[in-house]
């Protein structure tokens, strides 16, 4: 198990690499043809956050990703936040309001923000349009195996 000093500065790596994506250099690789023919009109700061909108909405097909190498990074990027919400600016900033409105008590890490938001919109809670749609994403089908079981064991 991480240290709490470790922990902080492994979120800290993820949130930058999720600012600047050509940090993650298995992305970058994986992704670099998409990211020029789909989100060439996005500043650096942006491209994950486009790759991850491409995702969701399965714009990221075997056309545009013949090998579906990109959609494995993209998925594993996505699991990374689903895991802690922390590690993910785009996830962090699009639920935010609603983290804070239905889960202010769950202590942040190990998926238990995302889990609590996920139970939320399960039991009937209304959450924002823009949290429950990327949230959803992560629901239904988008996460791995590993990062369900994760999540329930929280």
């Amino acid at each position: 198990k991480l240290t709490e000093k470790c922990s902080a500065q492994v979120r800290q790596f993820i949130r930058a690499s999720a600012q600047e994506w050509k940090m993650d250099f298995k992305l970058r690789m994986a992704c670099k043809a998409v990211v020029k023919d789909m989100c060439s009109d996005r500043a650096p700061s942006k491209v994950e956050e486009c790759l991850k909108e491409k995702f969701l909405s399965g714009e990221l097909s075997d056309s545009v990703d013949p090998n579906g190498k990109c959609r494995d990074e993209v998925k594993r990027v996505l699991d990374e936040g689903a895991l802690d919400i922390q590690a993910d600016p785009v996830l962090q900033k699009t639920c935010s309001l609603d983290i804070e409105h239905v889960c202010s008590s769950v202590t942040p890490g190990n998926g238990r923000q995302v889990t609590c938001l996920i139970e939320k919109m399960q039991s009937g809670v209304q959450i924002t349009a823009d949290c429950k749609n990327f949230v959803g994403g992560l629901c239904f089908g988008r996460v791995t195996e590993r990062v369900a079981r994760e999540m329930k064991s929280r």
